[in-house]
């Protein structure tokens, strides 16, 4: 969190989205959407946490180009296990959920198709949770950003989007049906759950106006040993905080802007060791953030991005 020059590494998150056509088709709808199988863990999923609230994150995803190596990678170092949602899929297809220490489903996994243009990198994507992904897409270009992948129904499951803001980062704005997308994705701070989403952009006054008139966001900001930082809370509240957003740092060059997903750790420093052990790199840190905790974002073997955080005791 806070993490400085690191985040700007983040750029799958960026670009990830764009070979998404495909998703016309329903077989490809359902492997590559975070809520569609139906089974017992997806069930899970949507009950596990707290009702997400309109405008907080409620699902975070990886895509990947080794599902293997991720997987080992991240069972070892972060302690999630696995959950299919379909046993029966081919390997190349199937969606895969990742479980917490305490059990429950805070994530997802899916390989990237074949068709993706080898500069995107491994990556993971947010989703934030809409009252109306048609009227939410509907008001994007208007505010400067780029609807990317138009609206689209996944039967049973919801309604989504894909969207970059005026400085090219991108985010996926859900709709679920009955219980799917209905979780807040950082509603419990425990090891193993995703805790927070930040936003490193190339021009924070671009981007403040256009979440907070697209999503409704407050936004806060306070001074940081790194500069300015902005904190994004809930529609209609100034406490309630869902992710932040930072000046690009200079370090980070022509990496694009991108949101980047923290996840809660017992301690960042032997997490941090544990990443390097397991083939991954330590992109920032471990370092203080004064009166919040510790941080350090890493990298898997395939160069996804991740954020750890531990909370200050």
């Amino acid at each position: 969190m806070f993490s400085g020059a690191a985040v700007g590494s983040a750029v799958g998150s960026v670009t990830g989205f764009r070979y998404r056509g495909g998703m016309s088709t329903p077989n490809t709808a359902t492997a590559t959407n975070p809520s569609t199988c139906t089974t017992s863990c997806c069930t899970e999923t949507a009950t596990a946490k707290p009702v997400a609230q309109i405008g907080a994150f409620c699902w975070i995803e990886l895509h990947t180009r080794d599902r293997a190596t991720a997987r080992a990678f991240f069972t070892k170092v972060i302690g999630w296990t696995i959950a299919p949602c379909d046993k029966t899929a081919p390997e190349a297809t199937i969606y895969e959920e990742w479980v917490a220490q305490d059990g429950a489903h805070v994530g997802g996994m899916m390989t990237m198709p074949a068709a993706v243009p080898a500069y995107v990198p491994s990556h993971f994507a947010t989703y934030v949770n809409v009252a109306d992904v048609d009227a939410t897409a509907a008001r994007v270009a208007g505010l400067g950003g780029t609807v990317l992948m138009p609206p689209m129904d996944i039967p049973e499951v919801g309604r989504f989007a894909v969207i970059a803001d005026p400085t090219g980062a991108t985010l996926n704005i859900f709709k679920g049906v009955g219980t799917h997308g209905s979780k807040d994705s950082q509603a419990r701070s425990a090891p193993g759950h995703f805790c927070w989403n930040e936003l490193s952009t190339n021009d924070p006054a671009k981007s403040r106006a256009f979440y907070t008139a697209l999503l409704g966001y407050g936004a806060m900001s306070m001074p940081m040993p790194t500069g300015e930082y902005t904190m994004f809370s809930l529609p209609g509240t100034t406490d309630q905080f869902v992710g932040g957003m930072m000046q690009k740092p200079t370090e980070a060059g022509s990496c694009p802007s991108c949101w980047l997903a923290y996840v809660h750790v017992a301690n960042v420093d032997t997490v941090a060791k544990s990443a390097v052990r397991e083939g991954g790199k330590v992109l920032f840190g471990p370092s203080d953030v004064p009166g919040f905790g510790r941080s350090a974002v890493i990298a898997d073997p395939t160069g996804a991005p991740l954020g750890l955080f531990t909370p200050a005791a």
